[in-house]
């Protein structure tokens, strides 16, 4: 493993959590992205996409040590990535990816049902916690993700219910949005994976 990481013990300084990300690209998001992109794309596009996606995740981690999943990184500014998240491990960005589905899983399945969810996550809410940076958060990653396409297709009740959630980049989204984001969200953190194993030159 190259020295090319930050040392544990020497964390670099970035913004802190739940500070967002600059405002011309929440500014894109929210009026162009969304009527654009998020509310034009087909279920069976998003699902696809998702399962996509993850497969490659799994891939990008599949033969690296235990070391390799729990050294930290400093990466390089990434789209729709906040600044305090670009100093992560790859099991930690696995820990984030559950905490995170998890929540879209709960949106998308309640709001289809027209069940309103009261309370609106941050983004300082997801981070992972330090005490989970081990192999364990890749497994429970997984275990998570090999089953929540069949979860909510088992549980979804009307995809175009109208009722909304707030996202705090996007804007207020129905079920089939938060659908549509699932995959979304996860490729950035692939690109985040891809990330951290170039700074710590691994293959």
């Amino acid at each position: 493993m190259s020295t090319n990481a930050t040392p544990p013990n020497q964390p670099p300084k970035l913004a802190p959590p739940g500070a967002g990300i600059p405002l011309p690209a929440r500014l894109m998001l929210r009026y162009v992205v969304r009527p654009l992109v998020v509310k034009r794309t087909p279920w069976e596009v998003s699902l696809a996409r998702f399962n996509r996606i993850h497969e490659k995740i799994k891939q990008e981690w599949s033969s690296l040590d235990d070391a390799a999943i729990t050294t930290p990184a400093l990466i390089p500014p990434l789209r729709g990535l906040e600044d305090s998240s670009r100093y992560w491990s790859i099991s930690q960005t696995a820990r984030h990816l559950t905490i995170v589905g998890q929540l879209i899983e709960n949106a998308v399945i309640e709001l289809s049902h027209g069940r309103p969810i009261e309370k609106i996550v941050g983004t300082a809410d997801v981070k992972p916690e330090s005490e989970r940076n081990a192999r364990e958060s890749i497994d429970e990653y997984v275990r998570f993700a090999d089953g929540v396409i069949e979860r909510i297709e088992r549980s979804v009740g009307d995809r175009d219910s109208p009722l909304l959630l707030e996202h705090p980049w996007f804007g207020k989204l129905r079920a089939r949005d938060w659908f549509w984001l699932l995959a979304i969200h996860s490729n950035i953190h692939l690109q985040q994976i891809r990330e951290i194993k170039k700074a710590l030159t691994l293959k």
